[in-house]
């Protein structure tokens, strides 16, 4: 069968393997009461404790206002905190609770466990380049999108 234009993208794969990734991910995580969305921020804080929400933004490449909605959401949960500077109030940290905190074995044993599978097929050679090729598209979508 003749594949159709926009099966012949790469894009094409890339997009459809995300949303997938995303969809399962989110199953996985139901059991826990997250979203891939709110376990990303949380794994931003799991590495350094406490960001700005421009860094978080920045970071997680989305807009502020999905960072804020993120973080609404996780207040909500009691996993994250806001701490205002106190000699500036426009600077607010975002910190992570001992309850955010407590999540990070369960959740990083959940995404092992899904990288173990996925990557179930590669050798240990493949893996190493499919890890890069895909850094590579990702640099090269990253300087495209710095240009605009």
């Amino acid at each position: 069968m003749l594949k159709k234009p926009y099966e012949q993208e790469l894009g094409h794969y890339i997009q459809k393997s995300a949303h997938l990734i995303t969809l399962i991910s989110n199953e996985r995580l139901e059991e826990i009461g997250l979203t891939l969305s709110q376990m990303r921020l949380l794994r931003c804080l799991w590495n350094r404790n406490a960001l700005m929400q421009k860094q978080l933004q920045e970071e997680l490449l989305i807009k502020a206002s999905s960072v804020n909605g993120l973080v609404e959401q996780l207040l909500k949960k009691n996993l994250v905190q806001r701490q205002i500077d106190p000699v500036d109030a426009r600077k607010v940290q975002i910190c992570l609770t001992e309850q955010g905190r407590s999540l990070q074995p369960k959740c990083e044993a959940l995404f092992a466990d899904f990288e173990k599978t996925v990557s179930a097929n590669l050798n240990v050679e493949e893996k190493r380049a499919m890890m890069q090729y895909l850094e590579g598209i990702f640099q090269k979508l990253l300087q495209i999108r710095n240009k605009n």
